[in-house]
């Protein structure tokens, strides 16, 4: 390998080894191979992650500087918000591991505005250009660029006033009944006017310490959404969700609204987003949550 660099003119920390998860089973000679290209200078590379039989327990055991996320998932997320945010997921997971992550295979503006979107750190896809054993000098690649990300507030934008939009009506919904909500035994009421919005599905309430506090109550729209199989999980009684974003952003953010991202709901296997604030009930800390319903697309 020395020789081939001293020919090309090219040094070892220029170059990338490309290795596909399916063409080596050995892995001992996998990582012997790793471990002499590293000695070299050289960064590796997990390509087509994704496809085929991928597995994560390749990049805790490789551990990769570059992890190229296969065609396959760009396409599918680029049409879908459930795939574009288990993407998100991918992307982020890859990162915490300790590797950068390269999106290929980007042919469309969609999938490079997808790709944007997920945080990965390179671009790769004829949208941009096509391999040439000639780097281009073409400027208009940084136009395309400026292009993408102006796009991308644009999209932020849109979207942010969208969901200030819906929240603003419902907020009107919560703040009213957090008024009436003067004792735990009242959450009925409250419920009730929550219940005006068409997303709520689903309110109950946590003390201090993440214990539900008695039963869920449920809008008349969550029988539209339940699937029966989950029933044995509907009941929250005593369960606990001290652990979850909506309880302690609550509690160390009093008398603020909290919302959470979308999450699939173990009551009711839906997705949906929580509306949470903590408030003072006969001088105890409660935290009274509301679920909406969260349709992606």
């Amino acid at each position: 390998m020395d020789s081939l660099f001293s020919v090309s003119g090219i040094s070892a920390q220029r170059i990338v080894i490309e290795i596909l998860e399916s063409e080596i089973n050995d892995r001992a000679y996998l990582q012997e191979l790793i471990t002499h290209f590293r000695s070299l200078g050289c960064l590796i590379a997990i390509d087509d992650f994704g496809a085929g039989h991928s597995n994560f327990d390749r990049i805790w055991e490789l551990e990769p500087d570059i992890v190229k996320i296969d065609r396959s998932l760009i396409q599918r997320a680029a049409l879908s918000s459930r795939i574009e945010r288990i993407l998100t997921g991918i992307v982020s997971l890859i990162h915490e591991a300790g590797s950068l992550v390269i999106i290929e295979g980007v042919e469309t503006e969609k999938e490079a505005l997808t790709a944007i979107r997920a945080a990965t750190d390179m671009i790769q896809g004829f949208y941009f250009a096509k391999p040439n054993a000639q780097i281009s000098s073409d400027n208009s690649l940084d136009k395309t660029f400026n292009g993408l990300l102006e796009q991308q507030q644009i999209n932020n934008h849109l979207t942010s006033n969208n969901l200030n939009t819906h929240f603003t009506e419902f907020e009107k919904h919560f703040k009213s009944a957090l008024q009436i909500l003067t004792s735990p035994k009242l959450i009925d009421a409250s419920a009730k006017i929550i219940f005006k919005s068409p997303y709520a599905v689903r309110c109950y309430l946590l003390n201090e310490a993440g214990y539900q506090i008695g039963s869920s109550i449920h809008s008349k729209s969550l029988h539209s959404l339940f699937d029966t199989k989950f029933t044995p999980l509907l009941s929250g009684n005593n369960a606990n969700w001290a652990h979850k974003h909506y309880h302690y952003r609550a509690i160390h953010s009093p008398n603020t609204i909290q919302i959470c991202r979308p999450y699939l709901s173990i009551a009711g296997s839906h997705l949906c987003i929580t509306v949470s604030q903590a408030i003072k009930l006969k001088n105890e800390t409660f935290v009274f949550c509301c679920d909406l319903e969260w349709k992606d697309d």
